[in-house]
């Protein structure tokens, strides 16, 4: 059975309407169908954007056009409110497979319009980065098979050049974004721009802000939080004026991103660090924070709630996303995922750690109000949560061993260019190494 794209039916079937219509108008000309954007990242909510584009083997006819025009009323004309939020472009591969600098025009349906224009708004490198890197395939091959890997220079280079003519749009002439639903775009937008700059990757405006949040100069976290909790009903907000004081901040805010996106342009020939960060002594008081949040919805549920990963270890380089285990007495899980769910999480299952099941925050006020953090549950007792306090508590208290892990971990990222996934695998087996003496030191000590 093939594994659905989505985990909204609704919307699974407004983008299976969707292939079906685009492979009955252009037949042999249809290449491929790829969601990208949120939806492709994992970190959509009832507020984004369906951004796809299309693969076409050639440019679309007159004939083509007009059948597309059609299919795409149709659909805007469907009973699901994700019928009026598709936006996408269609591409001939010899134009999606690496940077246009002509940014040519392509036919292109913005979000809430039931016909297409034409407009290079999916012509950049960022679309085909997350296209390549991050798509999910409705229908063709791979789509890294289709685009080549784009670089990472070209890439921050496009960011940055983004950033400064779309703010020359507004600076001088605020009142092109003084709406309730431009201006905390706006905010967004450079939040994740920023973030792409720094790690090189494009996740959403959720992990933008998350980041922008825990990295960037405290006087900006109102701002943010607040664009956030905007993001609701934002149709009806387009005619609403933004609140005057958060217009100026935010015009403060675009200036600073601005600068700041220049001063690491500056220092770019200089390898950087960017997925992990030396040791914060806020972290402990940012656990804290989110106990408390915890503990007013779970009660007498919560036995602890642990702050575990390396965030809980003083001098570890870490990043910065906390992690924390809820401790339950054995049955009493159905009822802490109630109350989970009560207070705006999601959850995950196990992810294949059997023992600890996993929970996400999907609360839109409370995303930006907590730290960025990684949620689980644990039975008394289970050796996963007894795994996890006894890395803990070693490294906590053999320095040694504290300093070579921190060390890996540092030279993993400049070896690798913050690359995850290699800097997960390169310090697998020294993590392993220390979880077995810790666990040692364990049983040494019960007996």
């Amino acid at each position: 059975m093939q594994e659905k794209p989505t985990r909204n039916p609704e919307l699974n079937q407004v983008l299976d309407e969707l292939v079906r219509g685009v492979r009955t108008v252009l037949g042999d000309n249809l290449v491929g169908l790829y969601l990208q954007g949120s939806f492709a990242a994992g970190d959509w909510d009832a507020y984004s954007d369906v951004d796809w584009i299309v693969a076409i083997r050639s440019e679309l006819s007159a004939h083509e056009i007009a059948a597309l025009q059609r299919l795409h009323r149709h659909l805007y004309a469907l009973e699901s409110p994700w019928a009026q939020h598709l936006e996408g472009s269609y591409l001939p591969i010899a134009l999606l497979r690496r940077e246009d600098p002509a940014h040519t025009p392509l036919w292109y349906l913005d979000n809430g319009a039931r016909e297409m224009i034409l407009s290079d708004h999916c012509n950049t490198l960022v679309v085909r980065w997350q296209v390549r890197e991050q798509g999910v395939a409705l229908a063709g091959p791979p789509p890294a098979e289709l685009i080549d890997p784009v670089p990472p220079d070209a890439l921050a280079r496009e960011i940055r050049a983004t950033m400064r003519d779309w703010a020359a749009t507004f600076l001088d002439t605020p009142e092109e974004i003084a709406n309730r639903w431009y201006q905390p775009f706006v905010v967004l937008s450079y939040c994740r721009m920023l973030h792409t700059l720094a790690t090189g990757r494009i996740e959403s405006k959720r992990a933008g802000a998350q980041w922008a949040s825990s990295t960037l100069d405290p006087r900006w976290n109102g701002l943010i939080r607040r664009a956030w909790a905007e993001r609701p009903d934002a149709w009806a907000k387009v005619h609403q004026p933004a609140d005057p004081d958060d217009l100026q901040t935010t015009l403060a805010f675009v200036r600073h991103a601005i600068r700041r996106a220049e001063q690491d342009d500056l220092a770019a020939g200089q390898p950087r660090v960017t997925l992990v960060q030396r040791y914060n002594p806020a972290w402990p008081q940012w656990a804290d924070a989110i106990r408390s949040y915890l503990n007013k919805g779970l009660g007498e549920l919560a036995l602890a709630i642990e702050h575990t990963g390396s965030t809980a270890i003083p001098g570890m380089t870490a990043k910065p996303i906390i992690d924390l285990v809820i401790v339950i007495e054995p049955g009493t899980f159905e009822a802490t995922r109630e109350r989970l769910e009560g207070l705006g999480y999601r959850h995950r299952g196990d992810l294949g750690i059997a023992g600890r099941e996993a929970f996400e925050l999907l609360d839109t006020v409370a995303l930006l109000a907590l730290p960025a953090h990684h949620l689980y549950v644990c039975e008394q007792g289970a050796y996963e949560l007894r795994k996890q306090v006894a890395f803990r508590d070693f490294l906590c208290r053999e320095p040694a061993w504290r300093q070579r892990l921190s060390q890996c971990k540092w030279e993993l990222c400049l070896r690798y260019n913050n690359h995850r996934q290699a800097y997960i695998d390169g310090k697998d087996a020294m993590v392993h190494e220390i979880t077995a003496l810790a666990m040692a030191d364990t049983s040494r000590g019960a007996g």
